[in-house]
């Protein structure tokens, strides 16, 4: 891998957790080995051998669940990604939690570390609902949390909720959006739940158990943008919104189409027209790090013309939106792409989808939004 411009975006990913909640398809591991921290340093080092340049701005560490870790693993972590790669430039540092395994203790680990940022994932605000869908934390566990969390330090905290849960209807939706606005944190997602095949909610499906219908997921959707748009949040994302600065710039450049590196099994990369997945499988991951080798990957070079409709439609997802002439002005080579993006834009509008604005700037309307993948992949077409 080799990068004739630094990248500004690095990816960690950590995969183990406590258990798996019954929605999850993501690759994890249950359990912990804190020796996995010395994994991702090592991956960086092959990785700046073959010619990769890094000149860090944002540093995430996903999951999985990264503190599972704990301490000791993630001072290791740390250190060793430290002794490759100068970190004093980072200006936002993420790292995703879960409500049980906080504690002050780790809290202010994490802070003294450097970490700006954390993102916790809530889920909901109803015992017997978090109990159903196999998550292992309470609501009383995500209030601990955010305790430990906020006497910390840290200003920058995010929480992570999902409409369409089976057992939350339109009254318990609103409670949970109004807890969580209560909980004054700085960044708030709301994701649509999705049934994954090889999830345990798909097996849970077929055995009969009811999900909220497509109507009823969209309705919570926008019950979640009046609520939240009303508290003070913007939503800048399709899922996410944010208080005034608190947007997480990490995301906004993959949105932005920048480039990025992931470490760690499972992880994916962008660099050019270059798409990289590591194999998904601590042992073979940590087997050829062990080796001296590269990890197991599947790699792809794209068409030069899908890498710059990939970078387009990615912003399309942002309430900014996508402006074609400042594109251009960025990609220039996307000249001969522009026109066939403009007509299908002109045509899509018609339907309802997008709009554009006085600056010429593409944005996705509420019911674009609802179909989003449609709309993007009508670009490629």
């Amino acid at each position: 891998m080799s990068s004739q411009e630094p990248i500004h975006h690095l990816y960690i990913h950590v995969p183990y957790c406590d258990g798996k909640c019954y929605y999850c398809a993501f690759y994890s591991e249950q359990g912990s080995d804190p020796a996995y921290g010395e994994l991702p340093g090592v991956e960086l080092e092959l990785l700046q051998a073959s010619g990769l340049k890094l000149e860090l701005e944002t540093l995430y560490f996903g999951g999985g669940t990264p503190v599972m870790l704990r301490e000791e693993g993630l001072g290791r972590l740390i250190r060793e990604l430290e002794s490759r790669v100068p970190l004093s430039r980072v200006y936002e540092w993420s790292v995703e939690v879960t409500p049980q395994l906080m504690s002050v203790t780790l809290a202010s680990a994490l802070r003294g570390y450097g970490v700006n940022r954390i993102s916790m994932g809530v889920q909901c605000f109803d015992d017997q609902v978090l109990a159903a869908m196999g998550r292992r934390h309470s609501v009383a566990d995500t209030l601990a949390a955010l305790g430990a969390i906020k006497s910390a330090g840290f200003e920058n905290v995010g929480i992570d909720l999902i409409a369409g849960l089976p057992g939350v209807d339109e009254d318990g939706w609103r409670e949970s959006l109004l807890r969580a606005v209560a909980l004054d944190v700085t960044h708030i997602s709301v994701y649509a739940l999705m049934v994954d095949e090889g999830s345990v909610l798909a097996d849970m499906v077929r055995r009969g158990v009811t999900l909220p219908n497509d109507e009823e997921q969209l309705c919570q959707l926008a019950v979640a943008e009046e609520i939240l748009t009303a508290a003070g949040y913007g939503r800048y994302e399709i899922s996410n919104y944010a208080r005034p600065g608190y947007e997480c710039r990490h995301n906004l450049a993959y949105w932005h189409g920048n480039d990025y590196v992931g470490l760690g099994p499972a992880a994916a990369s962008r660099i050019g027209r270059q798409r990289r997945n590591n194999m998904a499988s601590v042992a073979a991951y940590g087997a050829a790090l062990g080796r001296g080798v590269l990890p197991p990957v599947e790699e792809e070079t794209v068409t030069v013309d899908d890498d710059l409709t990939e970078r387009f439609v990615f912003k399309l997802r942002l309430a900014e939106g996508c402006n074609i002439g400042e594109f251009l002005r960025k990609y220039p080579q996307a000249g001969h792409l522009a026109k066939r993006w403009g007509e299908r834009l002109k045509r899509l509008r018609g339907s309802g989808v997008v709009m554009e604005g006085e600056d010429g700037g593409w944005r996705l309307t509420r019911r674009g939004c609802e179909v989003a993948d449609t709309v993007c992949g009508e670009m490629y077409v």
